[in-house]
């Protein structure tokens, strides 16, 4: 961990030839979240889904981050529900499984997902169009 001693002399470019500069302390793995959500005005049930993912191995956390994701279940859209819990099942599940750089591997999943939507749409009576 960087002393002051040692910010000071870094920052004031008054560094000496003897001292070497650390690197930073690792990412804190403590991370608290919450989330809410209503059902609103209009409909009797609540068709959105929250995920807060955060990988246990302090490795792939530093590397990879954590997925929060809201998934709005578009009320009254035929299959919300199930869209919603489809994206908040399989986004995190896919973006960990990667190993494609983060942007990639998170648009990777929110297709894949996309995809698992649509083809449940097109097979399952009532749903088309989900």
């Amino acid at each position: 961990m960087y002393g002051l001693k040692h910010i000071r002399s870094w920052l004031s470019g008054a560094r000496k030839e003897s001292e070497t500069l650390r690197s930073a302390p690792p990412l804190t793995s403590d991370i608290r979240a919450s989330a809410r959500s209503i059902v609103g005005k209009v409909r009797s049930n609540n068709e959105d889904s929250v995920v807060f993912h955060k990988p246990a191995d302090v490795h792939e956390f530093e590397t990879r981050g954590a997925i929060a994701l809201v998934a709005d279940g578009m009320g009254g859209a035929r299959g919300g529900e199930i869209a919603s819990q489809i994206i908040a099942r399989l986004v995190p599940k896919c973006y960990f499984a990667s190993r494609e750089d983060p942007p990639t591997a998170l648009r990777n999943a929110l297709e894949s997902a996309g995809r698992k939507i649509y083809r449940r749409g097109q097979r399952e009576e009532g749903l088309e169009g989900m």
